[in-house]
């Protein structure tokens, strides 16, 4: 094996390991760490690193940095393409945890309301929180976990992220992540590039999944 390929196998094992670390750090965070913490003390950028480790940079970014990698890519396109799969990636995270509270069961295959008996800690629940009255405090915190949660507990709290105007925040931030995304990609990359094509495509899919 000549001396290039040895170490191209090389980087592309070491970035395999790194992606593995990375989301078993997001894991234990998202279960040991931000997972338990205090509604009261949880803040958006410890949430945002959670989701950073356990869910943008494995589902999105590394798989996007091994096939560069193994295509022989500059350094400089790397870090390029390293930037839109976080970004790309953390925008998968927060429409799937959208998802996860009002899609369809029928479409998403995922209870609606599991997010909420398991007390997950999204940036719908930490931004709903920091925007509620103290007596609405309260209650969201006597509903999160709660395993005999009811039908109306469930649509107060869905009723509360869209009245505090989350949902729609959220949604807004979604979209223009995508669109200053894509138009990063066109910046740098051919638009008649199969590979372009397909990373355009992924950035459309991601706001356009099914409620």
């Amino acid at each position: 094996m000549a001396f290039n390929q040895i170490a191209r196998k090389s980087e592309i094992e070491e970035l395999f390991w790194q992606m593995q670390v990375e989301v078993y750090a997001g894991q234990v965070d998202d279960t040991f760490g931000v997972g338990i913490e205090p509604l009261e003390t949880l803040t958006t950028e410890s949430v945002l690193n959670m989701l950073d480790y356990k869910s943008g940079r494995y589902s999105i970014e590394k798989p996007i940095l091994l096939g560069a990698k193994l295509a022989g890519m500059s350094q400089e396109k790397l870090e390029l393409l390293s930037k839109i799969g976080l970004k790309v990636g953390l925008v998968f995270q927060i429409v799937d945890d959208i998802l996860g509270l009002f899609g369809k069961v029928e479409v998403t295959g995922k209870s609606n309301t599991s997010d909420i008996i398991e007390a997950k800690r999204t940036l719908l629940v930490t931004k709903t929180y920091a925007k509620a009255t103290s007596h609405q405090q309260v209650r969201i915190k006597s509903i999160l976990g709660n395993k005999d949660l009811t039908q109306e507990e469930a649509d107060w709290f869905k009723n509360l992220v869209i009245e505090t105007g989350v949902l729609a925040e959220l949604t807004n931030f979604c979209k223009e992540e995508i669109t200053t995304t894509k138009t990063l990609i066109l910046q740098n990359f051919s638009p008649e590039n199969q590979g372009t094509k397909f990373l355009i495509e992924l950035c459309d899919y991601m706001v356009s999944r099914e409620l």
